[in-house]
């Protein structure tokens, strides 16, 4: 990023700070910052002093994670109404639009100025997760939850603009966008084998426990088309789900293959639309 758009995001940022610190001064935001600073205390830091949080199982973490992104990436493509994700304010297209700026510096500074939001996150999630404070698995963690949120983050952007393509060009969109609305159909597809084989087999161990229940969820999550049909998921989550360190340099990796991909996708993305 270059310089001017890196003083534009930093200003930004600031003024964005300055206005919610300003906002205190009504007593209504000033209590709910006290009661939200206040449970992020108690939940984030008194929980380690002198009872540390017992560690979850690794096969739940990994399919609730797994489960938990499926059902972000359907929620994207059936039930969001945006069109585009990657929008700019009026002061931007004012600004930067005119001035001799290659649109995909512009993609870039977008993508920069979002990933405030996914460090936020990932710090909160890492935070809550963890077990211990500022271990190698704390780390590690972050890194991994870094990683499934930037995915999730280009996959909402690139689904974007697959909707806004097929409501301008109707069934030549369609056509050019085959494999994106085939992706969403095997998802659905895989989520609701999971669904079935995990009902199969709830059944026979509701009353023994909920301990039960996820582990024959897990179970049913391994079983053989879910198992093919969400590969993308359990391979971001088997990160996150990760206990030793080969354990999570072996499952980094395609990860970050995955959110390579992404990014090459949003971009490739932008620049179709930009000249349909």
């Amino acid at each position: 990023m270059n310089h001017p758009l890196l003083f534009l995001g930093t200003r930004t940022m600031r003024n964005s700070v300055a206005r919610r610190l300003g906002q205190l001064k009504n007593p209504r935001y000033l209590i709910a910052f006290v009661v939200g600073a206040a449970y992020l205390w108690f939940a984030l830091f008194r929980g380690h002093a002198g009872h540390p949080r017992p560690a979850v199982d690794p096969a739940w973490l990994e399919l609730g994670a797994m489960v938990l992104g499926t059902l972000l990436v359907i929620w994207t493509w059936v039930v969001a109404t945006e069109r585009r994700a990657l929008v700019f304010t009026p002061a931007e297209v004012l600004y930067l639009f005119p001035a001799p700026l290659p649109r995909r510096t512009l993609i870039h500074y977008k993508l920069c100025r979002a990933q405030l939001m996914v460090l936020l996150n990932t710090m909160i999630w890492t935070a809550l997760l963890s077990t211990e404070r500022l271990g190698t698995g704390t780390w590690f963690r972050a890194a991994s939850l870094w990683v499934i949120f930037s995915t999730l983050h280009l996959h909402r952007l690139g689904a974007s603009f697959v909707r806004t393509s097929l409501l301008q060009h109707g069934m030549s969109g369609v056509r050019r966008l085959s494999v994106p609305l085939v992706v969403a159909a095997v998802l659905l597809v895989g989520l609701f084998a999971l669904g079935i084989g995990a009902g199969q087999l709830i059944v026979g161990t509701a009353n023994q426990g909920p301990s039960e229940v996820l582990n024959a969820l897990v179970l049913a999550s391994h079983q053989p088309l879910p198992a093919v049909l969400l590969w993308p998921f359990r391979v971001m989550a088997r990160a996150l789900a990760a206990t030793t360190s080969a354990a999570w340099l072996s499952a980094i990796g395609p990860a970050v293959a995955i959110l390579i991909a992404h990014y090459v996708w949003v971009i490739r993305s932008d620049a179709a639309f930009e000249e349909a």
